[in-house]
């Protein structure tokens, strides 16, 4: 944009006249943040995430100082009620502060699959990584010195994601908005 010659207005305000004529009121993106930013001061963050007041302070420092400055954060945004929300209030501090597109900096979200692999199968060893998450809950193995191979599983999942019961404990339906 700087090589083009494009300086574009990020805190505009105004009314625009539509192809009909008619006229409406706009702002920016940039300006719909601030008015909405306004109503998390410190105290108010500080309640809502319950965090203390110097440590949110301590990372907006770091966020604004540090550079490149990357915030990894657990699953993708399939895994989270609100995670659409979260990733948002990751990227937002993160783009203010030029912490996007250069090596080292961004938000990424990583998962647990890649361990995995340290639990392969064998008929001699048991299940692997099935008896890590999803041993029967009804017959589990509480013998710690169990071999492997007699930890009983079983899958009582039906396609359901359980990150997704935040809704009054039940899931989704076209009837909810």
């Amino acid at each position: 944009m700087i090589e083009a010659g494009i300086d574009p207005a990020l805190d505009h305000r105004g009314t625009v006249r539509l192809v009909d004529g008619t006229e409406v009121e706009v702002l920016t993106v940039w300006e719909a943040y601030r008015d909405h930013l306004q109503d998390y001061d410190l105290a108010t963050t500080s309640e809502i995430t319950g965090t203390p007041p110097h440590l949110i302070e301590r990372l907006a420092n770091d966020i604004a100082t540090i550079k490149p400055v990357s915030i990894h954060t657990g699953e993708g945004i399939n895994h989270w009620f609100h995670a659409t929300l979260h990733n948002r209030a990751t990227y937002l501090p993160l783009m203010l502060t030029g912490n996007i597109g250069k090596p080292g900096a961004g938000s990424h979200t990583w998962a647990g699959n890649y361990k995995a692999a340290l639990f392969q199968s064998t008929k001699w060893s048991g299940p692997g990584f099935k008896g890590w998450v999803a041993e029967d809950p009804f017959n589990p193995t509480l013998d710690p010195n169990v071999d492997g191979k007699d930890v009983v599983v079983r899958n009582y999942a039906k396609d359901e994601e359980p990150a997704y019961w935040d809704h009054g404990d039940r899931a989704l339906d076209r009837g909810d908005t």
